[in-house]
């Protein structure tokens, strides 16, 4: 296998095969029925040449694109600099990829709060709805099957504010119960 970029071209040994360098530049295996470790697959799939290009992203791999031939030899610079591009620009959609799914993922976090905040301004004599608009968000940024808001009363019972999922029914049917030998702490009324 041998390394590629335009100044130099070098081969790798035998006894290390590689699919890229570790400078990022593409790679080739000229002939796959001398390096070993590639021969076996290569004679199923029918072919005898490859070319690797890394995908990197600052410095790190992070995928590869390949391009196997039936022939054995190497392939020709165009080829390697078309197949070096393809990987920058597949790093780029990569990359477009990450930072819409976390701006999107930002922005529902931002739609979550500004609809309990809504919820807060509509509901000033009754916090059911905030609670149960609450666990709906967690519902949907969180995936979480159940979900609970659990309230410390005045009584010295804890209570359930809120719930949802498919035992909250059940779940609640057990509730109040005493503060004292939860696992919460809660704060004592007398620490103010």
């Amino acid at each position: 296998m041998r390394c590629c970029n335009r100044r130099s071209r070098f081969h790798r040994p035998p006894s290390r095969p590689t699919i890229w360098c570790s400078n990022g530049a593409p790679a080739e295996l000229v002939d796959t029925e001398l390096e070993p470790a590639a021969r076996d697959i290569a004679r199923a799939r029918g072919y005898r040449s490859m070319l690797f290009a890394p995908l990197m992203n600052e410095d790190k791999a992070v995928g590869i694109i390949t391009v196997t031939r039936r022939a054995p030899g190497s392939f020709d610079e165009p080829h390697v600099q078309l197949l070096q591009m393809f990987a920058a620009q597949s790093v780029i959609a990569i990359e477009n990829v990450r930072l819409f799914n976390e701006t999107k993922e930002a922005l529902e976090q931002q739609k979550a709060s500004a609809d309990i905040l809504r919820v807060v301004s509509s509901s000033v004599a009754d916090a059911q709805p905030v609670f149960d608009e609450i666990l709906r968000s967690i519902e949907h940024l969180f995936g979480g099957d159940e979900r609970f808001i659990y309230l410390a009363g005045d009584d010295g019972l804890l209570h359930i504010g809120a719930a949802h999922g498919a035992n909250a029914e059940r779940v609640r049917a057990l509730y109040p119960v005493p503060l004292k030998g939860t696992r919460a702490r809660w704060p004592s009324a007398s620490a103010a």
